[in-house]
């Protein structure tokens, strides 16, 4: 796709995720535009790894990114939105703030209805960039490779809303090999990715994480059951939000007779050549693709 002239004076913002394939997006960007065209943000939900988070910290000192960390505040009455607050970059963390307050004042997502990355992502985007740029006037840079089909289908036509895919033909084996030839990598397995306990991540993938990161099992499912039901689904309460209508511990249970290492190997296998599986993290603007995570 060639470049729309309308939008190319306007300032580029990228969307770095905390993956792999959106910080090769911010390498590929600095060799795009010139440095004061281009702002790098970063929204945190508080339920990344803690890996993801050095590798956040790691690619924004490498690259010289300046990046903008932004977190959703909740903390107001219903009817009134989201306010986004810059915090500095050692103010991101696994601390589940944002997805906590969120959950608090909303109720709980869904597989269904992930609407958690509408709020907690792409509403305090917007509306930090509407305030810094004026309404309509940037240009939103989204990690979404060439090899990925379905999700640039899905995203129709929209001017302000740009791709990895149209300034680079890298795959995923592409960027896993950019990559391993870096001094630095993002060092954790693919079920690890996005918010650890995703409620769009496949059984398997929840139950491997749940092995590897019992504590943070036990706080998101905290978390779920402390949040109001305001599900509207009949036979939905605050924490059943998963596959099958079940609770996180429910999930867990499908596969108490296995082995850790059993399940991480079935994962390995199943997506191991998925280009469009939830390996490393949620990008705003690309809607739910429920069946990539079956």
């Amino acid at each position: 796709m060639p470049p729309n002239q309308d939008t190319e004076q306007l300032p580029q913002v990228v969307s770095f995720s905390g993956g792999r394939t959106s910080a090769y997006l911010c390498h590929r960007l600095l060799q795009e535009y010139p440095r004061d065209r281009l702002h790098f943000v970063f929204m945190d939900t508080g339920c990344e790894h803690p890996k993801t988070y050095e590798f956040i910290r790691k690619v924004d000192a490498h690259f010289g990114l300046d990046l903008v960390c932004l977190r959703g505040d909740f903390d107001s009455p219903m009817g009134v939105g989201v306010k986004p607050v810059r915090v500095p970059i050692d103010g991101i963390g696994p601390d589940m703030g944002p997805l906590r307050g969120l959950s608090q004042k909303y109720g709980t997502f869904t597989v269904k209805m992930p609407w958690c990355t509408s709020r907690a992502k792409e509403v305090v985007h917007d509306k930090w960039c509407g305030d810094a740029f004026g309404p309509g006037g940037f240009v939103t840079w989204i990690g979404v490779r060439a090899d990925e089909p379905k999700r640039l289908g899905r995203m129709g036509a929209n001017p302000l809303h740009r791709f990895l895919a149209e300034v680079d033909e890298a795959d995923k084996a592409d960027v896993l090999a950019f990559w391993a030839a870096m001094p630095f990598d993002l060092e954790i397995p693919e079920w690890l990715g996005n918010c650890v306990f995703c409620v769009k991540k496949s059984s398997l993938k929840l139950a491997v994480a749940a092995r590897d990161e019992p504590e943070v099992a036990a706080e998101w499912a905290a978390m779920l059951a402390a949040a109001p039901d305001r599900l509207k689904m009949e036979g939905l309460t605050s924490e059943n939000v998963y596959r099958g209508h079940r609770t996180l511990a429910q999930v867990c249970g499908m596969y108490a007779d296995a082995t850790r290492d059993e399940l991480a190997a079935r994962v390995r296998t199943t997506r191991a050549t998925d280009a469009n599986s939830c390996s490393e993290s949620c990008e705003v603007f690309v809607s739910p693709q429920l069946d990539l995570f079956d």
